[in-house]
């Protein structure tokens, strides 16, 4: 029976020191979660300080950067709507490259018949219409 009591006696002590190790704990713990709530309260305050100075709430902030998302979307819109086809982008290119090879065809009769025709004169007469 005696050792009975002595080991209740024991654990009764080995509960309480591990009831106060793990309330030092809390109470350190607690004590910096109240540090951090300071510091941001603290962070809070001086932002609407900064706000107020600014002459806007972050309310205000807020429906800006709302209002500026909205008018970035509108232009994304009207950008996306005003894109060439990429068929006709391809029509196009074909339609100038026959443009241009028209052009170089012409450029290279007129030099050939300025060619064949310095030879002879000594001066170019009036090159042939094409």
């Amino acid at each position: 029976m005696k050792t009975f009591f002595v080991l209740l006696l024991a654990a009764l002590i080995a509960i309480g020191v591990w009831e106060r190790t793990s309330l030092a704990g809390l109470h350190a713990e607690n004590a910096a979660l109240r540090e951090q709530q300071s510091s941001a309260q603290a962070f809070a305050d001086e932002n609407a300080a900064l706000a107020k100075r600014l002459g806007e709430s972050p309310r205000s902030a807020l429906e800006g950067t709302k209002s500026e998302l909205l008018r970035l979307r509108n232009e994304v819109r009207r950008l996306r709507s005003t894109q060439i086809d990429p068929a006709r982008l391809r029509a196009f290119a074909v339609m100038l490259g026959i443009g241009l090879t028209v052009w170089a065809v012409s450029v290279l009769t007129t030099y050939a018949w300025v060619r064949d025709h310095m030879g002879t004169t000594g001066e170019p007469s009036v090159p042939p219409k094409i």
